[in-house]
């Protein structure tokens, strides 16, 4: 530690040379020699910014910029993590002209006339402190770096992990394993064409993979069967939504949580008409409305075991069909914009269009 002081960079600024003069050669014979000086007040705050030191020595009363206007300006540059002592020279023992001093970032006090053992001293314990500083402040860094080192990891595997289980609710029943990730996609822009805010729609993003999970539990004979389910094969494959929510809700993460519900919900219908509960309306969570359109879009221009992929068009239409009936009006409006439907010769309904309809 002693020779981390000794090697200790020092500015001193002060108006009187002979001061100056007399400091540096006291701070040299005590082997402080990395010291610099200057008598010029406009040319200090230059030179404070250019040498970086980890002492400052500063004259309170001085010509034109005196100590206080170089305190302020310090401030005024200094980093927020950073620490550099001051220490006053001054004959000033005015209590406010310390407590204005302090106010601006003045460390310590020195009265004049000064006994220069007691500068020494107090020159030592402010280097001590200023080290130390430092020593902590690198020691945080690098504990502050080996945790965003740790978080990417541990991210990554999450991530991992979320890809891993969306795969296994899709990988029997989609030909190339993508249809979860083109759904959380779609998902995601539907959220945010309808003014869903940034944080919800990563989280979408990421929770909507996960909404066939259940399917994991449904066999491969219902999943893959070629031709119409059976009125028993449907009652299977409906379980696949609870069973996605008990998967699911197992864990304490928020976006595991969002998913569970998503799982549980997304083939609830506007009408009420869907399952498993028969939830109605804006009774079923908005998460679970948007993945539900995406669902079904992706799913219609798709392959699947039992029917060839329709055009979009073909799904369009269909979907507009279904507004206010399986699917949110506002949300099939929504899709309808995004895909420009109206190019396409679909007249695009909101839900009091679709509700005025009905009546």
């Amino acid at each position: 530690m002693n020779e981390l002081i000794k090697k200790a960079k020092i500015l001193i600024v002060d108006d009187q040379t002979p001061n100056l003069v007399l400091m540096e050669r006291v701070l040299k014979a005590y082997d402080f020699n990395n010291v610099e000086t200057t008598a010029d007040t406009n040319y200090a705050l230059e030179l404070y910014k250019e040498e970086q030191p980890d002492l400052l020595i500063l004259d309170l009363h001085m010509p034109q910029k005196n100590g206080f206007a170089m305190l302020e300006s310090i401030a005024a540059i200094h980093a927020k993590d950073d620490y550099c002592p001051i220490l006053i020279l001054t004959a000033d023992v005015n209590v406010e002209a310390k407590k204005q001093a302090l106010s601006l970032g003045a460390t310590d006090f020195i009265n004049k006339p000064f006994d220069m053992n007691e500068v020494i001293l107090r020159i030592h314990n402010l280097l001590h402190t200023r080290i130390l500083f430092n020593q902590m402040d690198r020691l945080v860094q690098a504990r502050t770096q080996q945790l965003k080192t740790s978080f990417r990891i541990v991210e990554r595997a999450r991530q991992d992990t979320f890809d891993m289980l969306a795969m296994m609710g899709e990988y029997r029943d989609d030909d190339t394993g993508e249809h979860t990730l083109r759904v959380a996609e779609l998902a995601a822009e539907l959220a945010a064409e309808i003014g869903l805010g940034r944080v919800v729609i990563e989280k979408l993003k990421q929770a909507a993979r996960l909404h066939d999970i259940g399917k994991i539990a449904i066999p491969d004979a219902i999943l893959l069967k070629g031709g119409p389910l059976t009125e028993a094969e449907f009652t299977i494959t409906k379980q696949h939504t609870l069973i996605g929510a008990e998967i699911l809700s197992k864990s304490g993460s928020e976006v595991l949580k969002l998913a569970a519900s998503i799982a549980l919900s997304h083939h609830e219908q506007w009408d009420g008409k869907g399952y498993p509960h028969g939830l109605k309306g804006t009774d079923i969570p908005v998460e679970a409305r948007l993945t539900a359109v995406a669902d079904v879009y992706d799913t219609l221009i798709n392959n699947r075991p039992y029917r060839p992929a329709w055009t979009e068009l073909e799904a369009l239409r269909e979907i507009q069909a279904q507004s206010g009936k399986k699917f949110d009006p506002d949300i099939v409006a929504a899709l309808m914009r995004l895909k420009h439907a109206e190019q396409k010769g679909i007249v695009i309904k909101s839900e009091a269009e679709v509700l005025s309809s009905v009546q």
